[in-house]
């Protein structure tokens, strides 16, 4: 099983859809959250990379702790790539939905 490239388009569906995927592919394996982390860095590409070099850059600079998992790494990437309008919006989008539907019956 190939593990997806992310390019880091600001398209949050796609960061959503390729998390989705590599969930996938990590849970027909046994591997460590270390080894998920690298190998999903692998699959990065473009923006997505230099994101991810730019975090690690700064963390060292903040005197963080180096991301070493992929849990531990998941959380900033989808801070970076899902803004936190993205659900408001969604949910927005459900409720007009719903709405129109109850108008129609």
């Amino acid at each position: 099983m190939k593990i997806p490239e992310f390019q880091g388009r600001s398209d949050p569906e796609a960061y959503l859809e390729w998390e989705s995927k590599i969930e996938m592919v990590f849970a027909c394996h046994d591997y460590t959250e270390e080894e998920k982390m690298k190998l999903a860095i692998i699959e990065l590409s473009n923006y997505a990379v230099v994101w991810c070099d730019q975090l690690c850059v700064s963390r060292r600079r903040s005197r963080l702790p180096e991301l070493t998992t992929w849990t531990e790494l998941r959380g900033p990437m989808r801070k970076r790539f899902v803004p936190s309008h993205y659900y408001r919006d969604l949910y927005q989008k459900l409720q007009n939905l719903t709405q129109g539907n109850q108008r129609m019956d």
